[in-house]
């Protein structure tokens, strides 16, 4: 008749199925260079006692390394092995042998609590395929998606003790938190924009990573500047440079404070922000977000232009804004990959013109913008042809075409992707008249 084990009373108190048993027993036996391993029928029979011979040499040996007592101990009774444990000096039991079988459980405990390679790679090549698909699909369906795996991400974190594999589950998080911020801002949604680009910024503080920290601060920079709030963008920007030394994700954030200036109308440091933006884009520079990931969080030579072109026609400077804005288009032409540029693109096209008095060039420019379905009508392409709008008002425009193009800009911006963005009235973003 079988009975209990000491090693059943061990495992009981540690809370061990028999699953749990045969993985710290091959975490050991891995660590002692013994090719064995065990199933959980085997720990099982161990535990219930009555075998009629020892287990083989390699066994106990891991099973001694692991609990500090003789196998012969461990599989007896748990009566019978408590009358074969030593005591040790007067009666106290032996306390080095008990501290170091615990050590070592807990030790196995928590190297059974990881994830496998696989699942990792999986959840991180899902973050970067969202973020290279990004403009391709559209915001809402983004964010459907980003939701789904930000939650499945999340639920991994529990199942994993190592502190490298959580440093890379908070970086998942954090990418996903700036893509959700940027689907929320393309649906007109600035509020949980600024909460999503928030909590990207505070996943790249808890594992200290510079270039997530960078992007979320240019991020929040560029939702304050959409709302209103040019000072703080500045702010945000700068606080952003301060991450980041070079590369991609700095010149982002000039080009970000550059906008946040025009608005201020200050020449001087849009000109200083231009300059260091194209100064830092000569130097180089490499990171794991910006450029390793990419997609959404890059910052290409499209962007970069199609920014500098927004400054210009927020200054009124026609021609600079139409020469930047050709630059978008032939360098969208030669490579580019982010489908939602092209209207923005044009949209700015057709302001410069508008600038510059060009209104039959304004309006093909426009035509190209305007045809854009509406699941892929976001924000800052509803703003770019709104401002088209208000400088067809007070632009020498003939009556005929404006009246035209204005009902065209009216269907449009009347039917967004999202919801229309909410601009603060005391301080409208407009080019100069």
């Amino acid at each position: 008749m079988s009975h209990p084990t000491l090693l059943a009373q061990i495992s009981a108190k540690r809370r061990w199925s028999s699953d749990d048993g045969a993985r710290a027993f091959l975490t050991m036996a891995k660590e002692m260079g013994e090719d064995v391993e065990i199933s959980e029928r085997t720990w099982n029979r161990w535990c219930q006692g009555g075998l009629r011979r020892r287990p083989r040499m390699a066994c106990c040996r891991v099973l001694e390394r692991m609990f500090g007592h003789p196998v012969e101990v461990l599989l007896a009774p748990v009566e019978v092995a408590d009358r074969a444990l030593p005591p040790g000096p007067d009666g106290i039991p032996d306390i080095l042998a008990t501290a170091a079988e615990e050590s070592t459980a807990h030790l196995a405990q928590v190297e059974s609590l990881a994830l496998g390679p696989v699942t990792l790679e999986q959840a991180g090549d899902d973050v970067i395929r969202l973020a290279r698909t990004y403009a391709a699909l559209p915001p809402a369906q983004v964010l459907r998606q980003g939701a789904r795996l930000r939650r499945r991400i999340a639920e991994l974190l529990p199942q994993t003790t190592r502190p490298s594999q959580h440093s890379d589950l908070y970086l998942m998080l954090g990418e996903l938190c700036g893509l959700l911020a940027v689907a929320s801002f393309d649906l007109g949604d600035t509020t949980a924009a600024t909460a999503h680009a928030r909590a990207a910024w505070g996943y790249g503080e808890l594992i200290e990573h510079d270039a997530l920290r960078a992007w979320a601060r240019g991020t929040q920079a560029l939702l304050a500047y959409w709302e209103g709030r040019p000072s703080a963008a500045v702010r945000l920007a700068r606080s952003g440079r301060g991450y980041i030394r070079s590369g991609t994700g700095l010149v982002r954030l000039c080009h970000i404070e550059a906008r946040a200036h025009a608005y201020l109308r200050d020449h001087e440091s849009v000109h200083q922000a231009l300059y260091d933006a194209h100064k830092t884009g000569d130097t180089g520079g490499y990171d794991d977000l910006h450029d390793a990931v990419g997609g959404e969080f890059d910052f290409g030579a499209v962007r970069r232009a199609r920014c500098e072109s927004s400054v210009h026609v927020l200054l009124g400077e026609g021609a600079d804004a139409v020469n930047a804005a050709t630059r978008a288009l032939d360098e969208h032409a030669t490579g580019g990959k982010d489908l939602k540029l092209l209207p923005q693109i044009h949209a700015e096209l057709a302001a410069g013109r508008l600038l510059l008095n060009d209104a039959d060039t304004a309006a093909e420019h426009l035509e190209c913008a305007l045809s854009v379905p509406v699941p892929h009508r976001i924000t800052g392409l509803i703003e770019r042809v709104r401002t088209v709008k208000e400088l067809i008002e007070h632009r020498r425009t003939p009556a005929r075409d404006a009246a035209l193009l204005l009902d065209r800009i009216h269907e449009f911006v009347g039917d967004p992707a999202g919801r229309p963005l909410r601009m603060d009235a005391a301080a409208p973003l407009r080019p100069y008249r």
